[in-house]
C-alpha cells in the first residue's frame, strides 16, 4: 500500500526543495548585490564631497580667514574631519559587504548546479507517485499515506529549523569578537584618559579599527539569518520584544553610534552595548529554534510510532 520508491521520492523532495531554497537565496543575493553596489556609489560621491570640504577648509581661503576671525576655524574643521571619517567608515563598510555578498553568490551557484538534476529526478517520482495513488482505492492506504506526508513535512520543518540554527552561528561568533575588540577599546581608552600616551591611543584605535573590519561581518551574517528565519515559523517579532527586521540596519546603527570622534568614550560605551542588545537577541531566538528542533524530532517520534502500530494493525 506504500508507495514502493517512497524513500527515493523523499530523498528527491528534499534536495529540491534545498534547490529551490539556494534558487531563492541566489536572487535575493543579486538584489542585495545590487542595491549594496548602487549605494556604495552613492557613498563614494558623498565621501568625495566631505573630503573636497575639509581640504577646502585647510586651504587658505576666504572662508578659512573668515572662520579665523569668527575663532571657530578649529570647531568647523573638526566638524568636517568628522563628516568625511563617517562616510569613510560607510564606504569602506558598503565595499565590505559587497565582497562578502559577491563570495555568497559564487558559493550558492556551486550548490545550485550539484543540486540541478535532482529537479527532473524529483518530477519523475512525482508523477509516479501520484499515479500509484490513483490506483488505490481503501482507506487504509491513504491513511497510512498522510501520515507518511505529515513525517515529510515535518522532516522538511527540521531541516530550514536546523539551517537558521547554522546561520545564528556566524553572527553571535562575529558580534562576539566585535563587542570584545570595544570593551578592549574602552578600557585602553579609560587608560588613555588619565596620560597614557601615544601608544595607549594607538592600541585603543587598532581595537577600534578590528571592531568596524568584524562589523560588516556580522551584518553580512545578521542578513543571513534573518534571511533563514523567514523559512521557519518564528514571527517577525518574537514575544513582541525581538524586531527581526531591525537586523537589516544593525551596521548603519553601529556606525551612527560609534560615530567617528573616537576619543568620546561614551560613544564607544554606547555601540558596544548596541552589539550587546543585538547579540542577546540573536541568543534568544537561537534557544526558541532549539527548542523548535527538539519538538519537531519528537512529533516525528510520534507519527513514526503511530504509522508503525497502524502497519501492525493492518491484516
Amino acid at each position: 500500500m506504500q508507495f514502493p520508491k517512497e524513500e527515493d521520492f523523499q530523498k528527491q523532495a528534499l534536495l529540491k526543495s534545498k534547490l529551490d531554497k539556494f534558487r531563492a537565496h541566489f536572487l535575493e543575493a543579486k538584489e542585495r548585490l545590487n542595491t549594496k553596489e548602487n549605494r556604495s556609489a552613492q557613498l563614494k560621491k558623498t565621501l568625495e564631497k566631505e573630503l573636497r570640504d575639509v581640504e577646502k577648509l585647510e586651504k587658505l581661503s576666504l572662508s578659512s580667514l573668515f572662520y579665523s576671525i569668527l575663532g571657530n576655524k578649529e570647531e568647523k574643521q573638526e566638524k568636517e574631519r568628522q563628516e568625511y571619517l563617517k562616510a569613510k567608515l560607510q564606504y569602506d563598510e558598503a565595499l565590505e559587504e559587497i565582497k562578502l555578498i559577491a563570495e555568497n553568490i559564487k558559493k550558492l551557484q556551486v550548490e545550485i548546479d550539484l543540486l540541478k538534476n535532482s529537479e527532473e529526478k524529483y518530477r519523475i517520482l512525482a508523477k509516479e507517485k501520484e499515479e500509484f495513488l490513483l490506483s488505490l482505492q481503501d482507506d487504509s492506504s491513504k491513511n497510512l499515506q498522510q501520515i507518511i506526508d505529515e513525517i515529510a513535512y515535518l522532516e522538511l520543518q527540521i531541516q530550514e529549523t536546523k539551517e537558521a540554527i547554522e546561520a545564528a552561528k556566524p553572527a553571535l561568533h562575529y558580534l562576539k569578537e566585535t563587542f570584545k575588540q570595544l570593551e578592549s577599546a574602552e578600557s585602553w581608552g579609560t587608560f588613555e584618559m588619565f596620560g597614557g600616551g601615544l601608544i595607549v591611543t594607538a592600541i585603543k584605535h587598532g581595537r577600534i579599527d578590528e571592531a568596524k573590519s568584524g562589523i560588516s561581518k556580522a551584518q553580512f551574517s545578521l542578513d543571513n539569518f534573518a534571511r533563514e528565519l523567514k523559512d521557519v515559523n518564528i514571527p517577525d517579532r518574537v514575544n513582541g520584544s525581538i524586531d527581526i527586521g531591525s537586523f537589516n540596519t544593525f551596521g548603519d546603527y553601529f556606525f551612527d553610534g560609534l560615530i567617528f570622534d573616537f576619543i568620546v568614550q561614551e560613544k564607544i560605551s554606547k555601540s558596544k552595548s548596541h552589539v550587546q542588545q543585538v547579540y542577546l537577541q540573536v541568543s534568544k531566538i537561537e534557544h526558541l529554534l532549539k527548542n523548535k528542533l527538539q519538538e519537531l524530532k519528537n512529533n516525528i517520534e510520534n507519527l513514526e510510532s503511530k504509522k508503525m502500530q497502524f502497519l501492525n494493525n493492518i491484516e
